[in-house]
């Protein structure tokens, strides 16, 4: 790989990539990182609009690390019933080492951004179509905002009967110019957002039935979403959507992923999984109270949801959960041994961090594979939970509730768990919300709290605060 670092050298890392490609007789990956200044993730992404593209990811986590990546350099993308992590990860591999990929540091320089389906088995409805089973993207640009500064990587590849190399040399350099223009973005709002309930009654009757069969069998938890729709006379401007979710979730992982026009978009407070260096990093986030409106009630609510029964024993089966996958892919673990809250705008969650020692073996992807899903999203046992799901529920979850994220060409990334989300397709917003369900939950209860947690989209999609 030819990885340059001033901006001037591009072209000439470009053609010298060219060059090589044709005496070798096989592809070449130019990827080029230039420090830049004045330009904030949104803007960035606002200005993308000004490109003909049909792929836009972004990323930005609660320590301040935000990743925009336009464009697509080079599509891993895999649909199937089983496999597609395996499938995922061997070709990233194959991939870094044939093009020697080295990061300065971490995010930095060319990296995949996409996700995963909920469940590869479960039959896919329309709405849908342009997101397969997994699908990461290595974008043609990419901004990378951290503690330290801004950074711009290209990546393009090359191939050895490349033609019209200046040419395409000077479209590279003025897309450049048009993502890093400092023009602020204008917010914008959508007008006439009509929400709609899909099937709640219904809901309602499988949230019984659950209960009903874990007083007769196995099943211990299992967690059923539902969906609303909202739509907007307007449509909907995503940067203004990111910027408001960012301002109103600020201990959340914001994410946008839009392949072929429509976009998957939302604000979730879980990580699944993060690896940074030889570390792995996890959260269990299971059980859930609402926001009080003083800070005498706040404080009452979050007392009694640390000490609720139901809300303790479904957040420990996800801690349990994730004790057994680290103690597989660590040499040790550390497990805080009571849970803390963790409070968004809307909610407050029983929240215990893991951390644990890779093993040298341990890859990120492998971690995602066997977490995915933890019983916060899925339930216990897993498999029959799974199974439960696509039985019970009257919408197809696509990649709601599934692993998105990053990973980069020295193995560190960060996925999180894709919840308080929503798809986006012309005027309409489906909307995805979901509850861990034991055998003493309550239909009506349940129902409540998936009302509280579609209030961050809706929020972000009204453009109020």
């Amino acid at each position: 790989m030819i990885n340059e670092v001033k901006q001037d050298s591009f072209s000439e890392s470009f053609i010298m990539a060219v060059e090589k490609a044709k005496q070798e007789r096989t592809e070449q990956l130019v990827s080029h990182t230039m420090q830049v200044e004045g330009i904030s993730s949104i803007q960035f992404y606002a200005n993308s609009c000004q490109i003909k593209t049909s792929y836009r990811h972004y990323w930005s986590d609660p320590k301040g690390l935000s990743l925009v990546g336009i464009g697509c350099a080079r599509a891993f993308e895999y649909e199937g019933d089983t496999g597609r992590f395996h499938f995922i990860k061997s070709q990233w591999e194959t991939f870094v080492k044939k093009h020697s990929i080295t990061m300065k540091a971490p995010a930095r320089g060319p990296l995949l951004m996409g996700g995963f389906r909920f469940d590869s088995k479960a039959s896919k409805q329309e709405e849908w179509q342009h997101f397969p089973s997994a699908a990461l993207v290595l974008p043609q640009f990419l901004l990378t905002i951290d503690c330290e500064g801004c950074w711009l990587t290209i990546n393009a590849v090359v191939g050895p009967d490349e033609e019209n190399i200046y040419q395409r040399i000077i479209d590279l350099e003025e897309q450049r110019e048009r993502l890093l223009q400092r023009k602020a973005h204008s917010l914008q709002s959508a007008s006439a957002l009509k929400a709609y309930d899909i099937k709640g009654e219904e809901w309602k009757e499988a949230v019984a039935c659950a209960i009903d069969e874990m007083a007769q069998g196995p099943l211990q938890k299992i967690v059923l979403s539902r969906s609303i729709l909202a739509q907007s006379s307007n449509g909907y401007d995503i940067p203004s959507v990111i910027q408001k979710l960012t301002e109103q979730q600020p201990n959340s992982y914001v994410f946008t992923i839009e392949r072929q026009g429509d976009t998957f978009i939302g604000a979730t407070p879980e990580r699944l999984v993060k690896r940074e260096e030889n570390k792995f990093f996890a959260d269990a986030l299971a059980g859930t109270a609402g926001r009080g409106k003083t800070a005498y009630e706040d404080e009452q609510l979050g007392h009694a949801l640390l000490n609720d029964k139901k809300n303790l024993r479904e957040h420990a089966y996800v801690v349990q959960m994730l004790k057994d996958v680290f103690a597989e892919w660590c040499e040790s673990t550390e497990v805080d041994p009571y849970p803390t809250l963790l409070k968004t705008k809307d909610v407050q969650h029983l929240y215990t961090p893991i951390k644990g020692e890779a093993k040298s073996s341990a890859h990120l992807f492998d971690a995602v594979e066997k977490l995915h899903p933890t019983p916060a999203m899925g339930g216990t046992p897993r498999r029959l939970a799974v199974e439960r799901i696509t039985e019970l529920e009257t919408h197809d979850r696509g990649w709601y509730s599934a692993p998105i994220g990053w990973v980069d060409g020295e193995g560190n990334g960060d996925f999180s768990v894709a919840i308080r989300s929503g798809l986006i397709s012309g005027h309409d917003a489906r909307l995805y919300a979901g509850c861990g369900i034991v055998s003493d939950s309550h239909p009506d209860s349940e129902y409540i709290e998936t009302e509280m947690k579609f209030r961050p989209m809706l929020n972000a999609l009204r453009g109020s605060r």
